[in-house]
């Protein structure tokens, strides 16, 4: 199932704003939420982050590692994405700021919603500003320019990378022609601007993807990106992967490396689970008869005595030692090492059972 950009809802606050709820966020099954948030303040630091919580739809939402951006000239801009993964009815999202940049001057909210993605976090996670390109660029000095740019990793052509852009009180004279505008409202309000742009893509250039605008005239800005995976595979940024991989139902499922020594189970015709286990002292071995009654197969000490039915259905007893050219039969003589054969295969068979099952 491909990545699709669903729908997206906002909510501006002007003034001392301390909490906002973004209402009417719609219904859906395995959606991936994605939440931008663009903060015009001068309390708490620039670099960490503004927000305290995130609540709503009974879902889990976390902050997007790496996603704590600022401005370079202007500190008052700051900048961060928030996630979750589920299926919630109709909700709405509560935005609580931490206690030291309460009372800000300015707040934008806009919540994504992606359908076939994973309920994973998104990777490659960077912001840039007026300081660097990419990398968790300073938070002071700079001078304005026109030119947003952010250089993006990619890990996947079938991903989805999406891009806020805050740049303070301006318009975008050009969004990069790779990208989709899914959203561009400004919010204007004195000094206290936090406009905020959103634009999408699936995969990008190469391992690298360079995401530029144009804005109208100089500014200052900041850029957030993140690469949202699709569903049924998955990637870290560094470090070992995590796999998942989907099964029938299309729900994915973690593969892990399991320690210990593991439970084997054998399914039966049944359905039921066989264990598997090491058998201690002599085991018994049974084979069904045609009625599906067992017989016991022995290893007998002494002269083994074999039985064979008689056309009457009666067993006669014949002893292993009596001579078999005493019949003078030759037929009945292949009869006799016929059933040998069969008594010979069984046996086989049944200790093959038992060093499989042993194993």
């Amino acid at each position: 199932m491909p990545l699709v950009f669903e729908s997206i809802t906002a909510k501006l606050e002007a003034g001392a704003v301390d909490t906002t709820d973004v209402t009417g966020i719609p219904a859906g099954v395995n959606i991936f939420h994605l939440v931008a948030i663009a903060i015009y303040t001068s309390n708490g630091t620039p670099g960490t982050s503004d927000v305290d919580t995130l609540s709503g739809g009974g879902l889990t939402w976390a902050r997007v590692a790496g996603t704590t951006a600022c401005n370079g000239r202007i500190s008052q801009g700051r900048g961060e994405l928030w996630w979750a993964f589920g299926s919630p009815a109709a909700f709405t999202l509560t935005v609580d700021l931490t206690d030291v940049v309460r009372d800000a001057a300015g707040l934008h909210v806009t919540v994504s919603r992606i359908s076939g993605a994973g309920d994973v976090a998104p990777i490659n996670a960077d912001y840039s500003n007026l300081n660097a390109d990419s990398g968790g660029p300073s938070c002071t000095g700079g001078s304005d320019n026109d030119l947003p740019t952010l250089d993006m990793t990619v890990t996947d052509s079938d991903s989805m990378v999406l891009n806020m852009l805050w740049p303070r009180n301006e318009t975008v004279d050009t969004f990069d022609a790779d990208y989709t505008e899914e959203y561009f409202v400004e919010h204007t309000d004195g000094g206290d601007s936090t406009t905020m742009g959103i634009y999408t893509r699936i995969g990008g250039g190469g391992p690298t993807d360079e995401i530029q605008h144009l804005l109208d005239s100089d500014k200052p800005w900041y850029m957030i990106g993140c690469e949202i995976q699709i569903g049924g595979v998955t990637h870290t940024a560094s470090g070992a992967p995590s796999i998942t991989e989907p099964t029938a139902t299309g729900v994915a499922r973690r593969i892990v490396t399991a320690t210990g020594t593991p439970a084997i189970t054998k399914p039966t015709a049944t359905g039921s689970a066989l264990r598997k286990v090491t058998a201690t002292g002599t085991p018994e071995i049974t084979k069904p008869v045609s009625n599906g009654t067992a017989r016991r197969i022995v290893k007998a000490s002494g002269s083994p005595s074999i039985k064979k039915p008689t056309s009457q259905g009666q067993v006669g007893y014949i002893e292993a030692g009596r001579d078999l050219q005493k019949y003078g039969d030759e037929q009945y003589r292949l009869r006799m090492e016929q059933e040998e054969a069969e008594i010979l295969a069984i046996v086989i068979a049944a200790t093959t059972a038992i060093i499989e099952d042993q194993d």
